[in-house]
């Protein structure tokens, strides 16, 4: 985790309204904060004004490939895990450090940030 970075924040990157509202709701009853983006390139532009601890980000979007995102994610000095959300069947080869399958339980969710953040 970037020494810089808020070390129970996560930027959830998701386009779908109803996820982020579950999403932020559980993350919010546990204690974390959180910024939304409603894409990649949005999120790029949030890493601009500080850093989270985590990156949550949803696989299936319009714009920036998710390796793309990755890639300019990591060139602008963000060192914490990203989490992929997906639904597909077949996981994508990225270099990511946790990814949930949708529909995923609340629980798996908390427990995986709590894994890549276990000093937050």
């Amino acid at each position: 985790m970037p020494a810089d970075s808020q070390p129970r924040t996560v930027l959830l990157v998701d386009d779908d309204a109803p996820t982020r509202r579950v999403i932020s709701l559980i993350l919010r009853q546990a204690g974390y904060e959180f910024r939304e983006a409603l894409s990649r390139e949005n999120a790029l532009v949030a890493l601009e004004d500080s850093m989270p601890a985590v990156v949550l980000m949803d696989y299936m979007m319009p714009g920036l490939e998710p390796g793309e995102f990755i890639v300019q994610v990591r060139a602008r000095g963000f060192g914490g895990p990203i989490v992929l959300c997906t639904a597909l069947d077949s996981l994508p080869d990225l270099p990511v450090d946790g990814v949930l399958l949708k529909p995923f339980d609340p629980d798996d969710l908390l427990a995986k940030l709590e894994e890549l953040l276990p000093d937050a």
